[in-house]
């Protein structure tokens, strides 16, 4: 019973590691978006 509770705390924690990769994506793809949606280049800010 107590490896099956570590092996779950440690899932959770592998999961919460990804947090800041699928933030990340997020915003990668909002940015991707965004660019598409203007047809703009970096120059245009």
């Amino acid at each position: 019973m107590e490896t099956h509770d570590q092996q779950h705390h440690e899932e959770e924690h592998h999961v919460i590691g990804l947090v800041p990769s699928i933030i990340f994506l997020i915003v990668l793809a909002i940015v991707v978006v965004w660019y598409s949606m203007h047809g703009a280049g970096p120059h245009a800010w």
